[in-house]
């Protein structure tokens, strides 16, 4: 039996089940190697999650990445203002680093690393939140159609 997932329940398929040529080009039946199964409307399968995005979780993978970015984003300012000198925001909620050549005088520790920690977050949060932004904009299907320079009827 052949697993066909994507619509958020699997359907069990005969061994032999083979998509026809207009699913095939279409895209609306993809096999995924890594779930050995056959996906309705797969989009591409994350290792993150370990899992297929297709129509059916594509908005949990879009807020799962948006939220992957606000914690990213939290992590470096919480991480560059604890070295650096910093500007209260939004009440005091939000700090912001000002000055990175003058350490913060209350700071206690490995500032160097502290820094480092800071700028690879920054450096992963923002293609996470162009991933994000990519898969929550409006008619982001018709974009992909036109990179693949295929039609798909949806």
């Amino acid at each position: 039996m052949v697993r066909l997932r994507g619509l958020g329940k699997r359907a069990e398929l005969p061994a032999s089940f083979e998509p026809t040529a207009s699913e095939r080009i279409s895209g609306r039946v993809r096999y995924c190697k890594a779930c050995k199964c056959h996906i309705l409307w797969k989009d591409h399968h994350c290792v993150m999650v370990d899992a297929c995005v297709s129509r059916s979780n594509l908005l949990n993978f879009a807020l799962f990445l948006l939220f992957m970015a606000a914690t990213l984003w939290h992590g470096c300012l919480i991480a560059l203002t604890a070295v650096c000198d910093h500007v209260p925001v939004a009440g005091g909620y939000v700090l912001l680093p000002r000055d990175c050549s003058l350490l913060n005088d209350k700071f206690e520790g490995d500032a160097e690393l502290v820094y480092a920690c800071g700028i690879h977050l920054l450096v992963l949060a923002v293609p996470v939140t162009a991933m994000a932004g990519f898969y929550l904009i409006p008619g982001f299907e018709d974009v992909l159609r036109k990179l693949e320079g295929g039609a798909v009827d949806l």
